[in-house]
């Protein structure tokens, strides 16, 4: 364990002013420091950074990685697969054939090529045999490249509308919605372990349903409660994943469990570009990477982090033996470590006596977090809506629908990729400026020139693609710099809830391409105006380099 630094309160009338002190411990901590900005902190000055300090002890790349860690990222990768995969699972084949009344010479049954208004309506005269709904019985043309197996005979999708199509993939995104409310809530009351364990359970038993029932309306409400499970899976997942996690390697945990998403819609492009053709196939793998989180879930601890922030000590401590025993460290003893401040609650001014489980509300109880609050919700809308605008644009596409996927999936996998190399050279709000404008500059370019071309526009689509994956993997980091850790659960609901609730008309607003890229070009332009609102709740060159914080700056920390 690193030699404790101190803080000293200096009272002036009604006034406390905090010093940090031993600043030359914390230059040789700064200059080893990695991924994290926080590591070299005095331990005292900030409860967080004393968690971090124990947290830093444990191995990163142990038993525990593997055990632990590994199926978080897969659980966070595969968690949007059923979603991403709707176009498929809901696609129609090219050709199709009816079965009509007549015998050919043989004997056997007749077909003939069909349109689907002529599958779906009946006319006088007409020969086609039909079942007790009027929907008359078709096939697939044999060898019709489009031709999958997937939901559309079993929820009989071919002979509904456009809305009803686009309902399926909207009931995920009202479950989506309704968990950013709920789960988001329990988790700051109840901490991530369970409520991401409840997600999982959610998910998984959604799964089945719309496996061994895959009707239209047991697939809505399968999906309705697939989208309630996704968030405590995914984003508490992801909060919980980086909590027990050391701080030095969080941003690089973040970028392989963004990776890993974007990879999962790789793998199902290519899946189908290589000659797969049974889309049921999503759903089963879906299935088989929720059950694998699940059964290794039951050995995690609780967050470390979390505990911290409602002052179970103990608790605490007894999470960060259980990582170190789990990293195959039991020589470790954090039983001994002092997590609890040096300074009484009295000294720090009535912030200190808050309640310590916060609700929505509380986001928005001083300026600095209400300007956060709403344009980070904005950002998380543009990603989230823009994100699964792409995925379902894919159908519309000129040229081959598979191949046309599988470009969009490698454009969503460069841009962590591109974004944690620009993290670290320039801030966050760095990167949400020269993202939204180069979003600006190519969905431009697509409206003003490229609109009628079929290859320059799938590049600009592409490359906007990159843009709004950039800023939305910048969204799940910065969560962190910019509301404090009680309260982050809470601005994650509040953005999530923004995101999801935009995707909800992802599926029915892309019906024209070029009307979805005027929508992007307008998006980015906000989302570039909004980035001036976002400010950091504490002055990052008092907070890095000890200076004195007077009582305001205290209350801007909201720790």
């Amino acid at each position: 364990m690193s030699n404790k630094s101190t803080t000293t309160i200096h009272k002036n009338g009604n006034k406390n002013y905090g010093t940090l002190t031993d600043r030359e411990e914390n230059k040789d901590e700064s200059s080893n420091r990695s991924d994290s900005n926080h590591d070299y902190l005095d331990e005292d000055s900030n409860p967080e950074m004393k968690i971090d300090s124990a947290l830093n002890q444990i191995k990163t790349y142990r038993l525990f990685f593997f055990i632990g860690i590994i199926p978080m990222i897969l659980s966070f990768a595969f968690s949007d697969l059923i979603v991403d995969s709707l176009n498929f699972l809901e696609l129609l084949p090219m050709g199709l054939e009816c079965q009509t009344s007549k015998l050919n010479y043989q004997g056997d049954t007749v077909w003939v090529p069909c349109s689907i208004n002529r599958i779906c309506n009946q006319k006088h005269g007409d020969n086609i045999i039909r079942n007790d709904k009027g929907i008359a019985i078709s096939r697939k043309v044999q060898g019709d490249y489009y031709a999958l197996q997937n939901w559309v005979e079993k929820m009989e999708i071919e002979c509904k509308n456009s809305f009803q199509v686009g309902a399926i993939g909207s009931a995920a995104f009202v479950g989506m919605t309704i968990g950013s409310i709920v789960g988001a809530a329990l988790s700051a009351k109840y901490g991530r372990k369970f409520i991401y364990i409840g997600g999982l359970i959610l998910t998984t038993l959604s799964l089945v349903i719309v496996t061994i029932i895959p009707t239209y309306y047991t697939g809505m409400f399968a999906l309705l409660v697939y989208g309630i499970g996704v968030f405590p899976r995914m984003t508490i997942g992801y909060v919980y994943a980086l909590e027990v996690t050391p701080e030095r390697a969080t941003r690089t945990l973040g970028m392989l469990m963004f990776v890993g998403e974007c990879t999962t819609i790789i793998f199902s492009n290519l899946y189908l570009v290589l000659g797969g053709r049974n889309a049921l196939f999503f759903v089963w793998i879906s299935l088989g990477f929720s059950i694998c989180p699940l059964l290794c879930s039951v050995i995690l601890p609780e967050s470390p982090k979390y505990l911290h922030s409602t002052k179970d000590y103990d608790g605490a401590k007894k999470s960060l033996q259980r990582l170190a025993v789990l990293n195959n460290q039991a020589d470790e003893d954090f039983s001994q470590i002092n997590l609890e401040r040096t300074v009484s609650n009295s000294e720090y001014s009535e912030e200190e006596n808050r309640p310590l489980l916060f609700g929505f509300l509380d986001l928005w109880k001083d300026k600095t977090s209400l300007r956060n609050t709403i344009a980070m919700a904005y950002l998380w809308g543009f990603y989230t809506f823009g994100h699964h605008c792409l995925i379902f644009m894919e159908k519309y596409f000129p040229g081959d629908k598979y191949m046309n996927g599988l470009m969009i999936a490698l454009a969503v996998t460069v841009a962590p990729l591109l974004t944690r190399v620009f993290q670290i050279y320039m801030s966050s709000k760095s990167i949400y400026v020269i993202f939204s404008c180069l979003s600006i500059l190519f969905s431009g370019l697509h409206i003003v020139a490229f609109a009628n071309d079929s290859i320059p526009a799938l590049v600009m689509v592409v490359l906007v693609a990159i843009c709004i994956d950039a800023i939305g993997f910048t969204n799940y980091y910065v969560e962190f710099e910019y509301f404090s850790p009680k309260i982050a659960t809470l601005a994650y609901g509040i953005c999530s809830l923004a995101g999801r609730g935009s995707a909800i008309f992802a599926p029915m607003v892309v019906e024209e391409f070029d009307d979805t890229m005027f929508i992007f070009f307008f998006m980015s332009i906000i989302a570039l105006l909004s980035i001036g609102f976002i400010k950091k709740p504490y002055d990052g060159e008092v907070r890095f380099k000890g200076q004195d914080i007077d009582e305001k700056k205290i209350k801007e920390m909201n720790w």
